[in-house]
């Protein structure tokens, strides 16, 4: 089973983590009495900081284009309440201003790299999410512009299906075209429309997604995998 990119699972592990540290900080501090005490607008802002990276923790490793957002928002905001921290109180300056320069720069570098940004903006390598294909070897039936084609399905999932479509008889398939689907296969019937999502030559054939997504399309396609299964 794939999983997300280590880069994702580590952001999203290290922001979720945030408020234990915060935590042992607070716990340090009032521990150490009246050595290094914390005013409460300190905690109360440290308490934000903590709620904060937890929301953008989950949303970075949802995996969407708000979680990029989201995260690129708040490492800006991180350094600027330190800037404003430090200019305001010069005398302020200890070494956990230099970890959040640290992490924030190292976040936004991997931000920068192009296999992390595109795992938000380019649906197409989200190759974790893909169901798992299960091995066909059955005829359907597809009806594209008004002409019914019968074509060997060589796999099939949840999603859709990987179809060897002749390209004989003048008919070239095309991207982005809708379909008509009616699939025969031991006693189970399925009939629904889908699209032509993406073309390949090895091996030969394209890929269709199913465009019904109710309960009873589903149980249909389960029932027909289940079937080759066995």
């Amino acid at each position: 089973m794939k999983t997300k990119p280590w880069l994702i699972k580590a952001i999203s592990i290290c922001l979720l983590l945030v408020p234990l540290v915060l935590l042992a900080i607070i716990y340090a501090s009032k521990s150490m009495g009246r050595r290094t005490p914390l005013p409460s607008t300190a905690i109360e802002l440290i308490c934000l900081f903590g709620i904060g990276s937890v929301l953008v923790g989950y949303s970075v490793w949802r995996v969407r284009p708000w979680g990029y957002i989201l995260l690129f928002i708040f490492g800006v905001g991180v350094i600027g309440a330190d800037i404003a921290q430090l200019i305001a109180h010069p005398k302020s300056l200890n070494v956990m201003y230099l970890v959040d320069f640290i992490l924030v720069g190292c976040a936004f570098f991997i931000m920068a790299r192009k296999r992390f940004r595109e795992a938000y903006f380019n649906p197409k390598i989200r190759w974790w999410e893909t169901p798992k294909r299960h091995h066909a070897n059955f005829d359907g039936t597809f009806e594209i512009n008004g002409k019914q084609i019968t074509a060997p399905i060589l796999d099939i999932s949840i999603g859709g299906c990987f179809v060897d479509l002749p390209t004989d008889g003048g008919y070239q398939s095309r991207e982005s075209e809708n379909l008509k689907i009616d699939i025969r296969h031991n006693d189970i019937e399925m009939a629904c429309e889908g699209r032509i999502v993406r073309r390949s030559e090895a091996p030969r054939g394209v890929g269709i997604m199913f465009l019904d997504s109710s309960k009873s399309h589903r149980k249909q396609v389960k029932a027909i995998i289940r079937s080759l299964e066995r």
